[in-house]
């Protein structure tokens, strides 16, 4: 992850751009949460996260690396909580990962992430 923004009252906000890496498997393995940043943010409505990604790297069971395409190279998540004056508010991001990464016919990976219901 190489930027958060946030979006609000029709305009993006950078609220984080200290690059972050996160093992998903890891912390599913481990049922830990990998914080994204820590922000204090105006009250107000909030409407979309986004999540700028810059590389998903896909580690074979061989050891072996290969890169996945995330094709919008952003990953945007709509309807966000509002923000309360003095309240604290949080928001977990869950993927099902065994849906979120698609092989394709040529071999090639494609990061599609699909949230947990």
């Amino acid at each position: 992850v190489t930027k958060l923004q946030v979006h609000k009252d029709k305009a993006w906000t950078t609220a984080l751009s200290v690059p972050k890496k996160y093992d998903l498997l890891e912390l599913r393995e481990t049922s830990s949460i990998g914080l994204v940043a820590d922000l204090n943010l105006p009250a107000g409505s909030y409407t979309q996260i986004r999540l700028s990604i810059s590389e998903v790297s896909v580690i074979k069971n061989d050891g072996t690396a290969s890169f996945a395409k995330l094709p919008s190279g952003d990953l945007t998540i709509v309807s966000i909580a509002p923000v309360d004056k003095g309240a604290i508010s949080s928001l977990i991001f869950d993927f099902d990962l065994e849906k979120s990464l698609v092989i394709t016919g040529s071999g090639k990976y494609i990061f599609l992430p699909t949230a947990l219901q």
